[in-house]
């Protein structure tokens, strides 16, 4: 996609990019965090110094960086005291006004740690946590993974435009809560998906996502959203997601095969600014009830790593 350069959004002096996000929910919708356990504890003053090095040339405009807090916690690891504080720190919001990254050093009575680190997907995606993270434990050279030069996406295209413009945007949720009176209060299931070679994108979960969404909404175009890297940002460079929407034709015109690869180009090579998004609705008189966030970018939790994609929900948005 074209890129054009243009002044970014600035939180705390930092480049904030809010508007790749077209879900308009609460701040802790698209906050994240990555914990990563390090059994032989952590040197403080070295990692507080890795991190001072790093942001400097990464973020050299900014006047507010990110700082190393270091927390006791007078119980081993592992047990129901350290899980409960864990569970704390990851669902910690981060400060109006305040840098939109935090990293905390949880360190537990029996010589054990844990690293995590907490952002604003405008900010910051998962690949971009991962790679914060080794680089405070020197895995990774801290210029590996600097930001590209400031850019923003250019606008959908007017036919990308028009196919969203004709979709269905959903109403209530009552359905997908089983209670008439939920409201918007709906639970949260985590399954492990099976990874798949054929589909890196996440297009297989998005089709199958609005499948659910047309046969509960009665809708042959329903909307799903989705949240995903930013396209045409380098692999290893520090950066922000973005958000797009997917207006999948159940009318029975497409085959399966045409949904799973119409899916894995939207996924991968557009984007739906927010204001776009918030005229969409407004044109609609709906809004997205369901979303997908990448699965590429979202590892299973394992003993020594957890990744908490949102600390609410980002869909249904308001």
């Amino acid at each position: 996609m074209p890129l054009i350069t243009v002044p970014e959004t600035r939180h705390a002096a930092f480049p904030l990019h809010a508007h790749l996000i077209p879900a308009d929910c609460p701040p802790s919708g698209h906050t994240h965090a990555w914990r990563v356990r390090l059994p032989e504890g952590a040197d403080t003053v070295r990692l507080s110094h890795l991190l001072d090095t790093a942001v400097a040339p990464w973020w050299p405009e900014a006047t507010a960086r990110p700082t190393l807090w270091s927390e006791p916690v007078p119980a081993a690891a592992g047990s129901t005291i350290a899980d409960r504080r864990l569970r704390a720190e990851l669902h910690r919001p981060l400060g109006t006004g305040q840098a939109p990254l935090r990293v905390v050093l949880l360190a537990y009575a029996d010589g054990r740690a844990d690293l995590i680190l907490v952002a604003h997907r405008g900010f910051l995606d998962a690949a971009s946590l991962r790679h914060v993270a080794d680089v405070l434990l020197d895995r990774a050279p801290a210029e590996r993974h600097a930001p590209p030069a400031s850019a923003r996406l250019a606008p959908a295209d007017a036919e990308l435009r028009k196919a969203w413009s004709v979709a269905e945007f959903a109403g209530r949720v009552e359905w997908a809560a089983g209670d008439s009176s939920a409201g918007d209060r709906t639970g949260v299931v985590r399954q492990a998906l099976r990874d798949t070679a054929a589909d890196t994108s996440g297009g297989a979960l998005a089709v199958a996502t609005g499948l659910v969404l047309g046969r509960y909404e009665n809708q042959d175009t329903p909307v799903v959203g989705a949240l995903t890297g930013h396209p045409g940002r380098p692999a290893d460079a520090l950066g922000p997601d973005a958000g797009t929407l997917l207006a999948l034709d159940l009318s029975g015109a497409r085959s399966t095969a045409e949904l799973l690869r119409e899916a894995a180009h939207t996924l991968t090579a557009t984007w739906c600014d927010r204001q776009t998004y918030a005229d969409l609705v407004a044109e609609s008189g709906g809004r997205v009830l369901a979303g997908v966030l990448d699965p590429v970018a979202h590892p299973a939790d394992g003993p020594t790593e957890t990744y908490l994609p949102c600390q609410t929900a980002p869909f249904p948005s308001p």
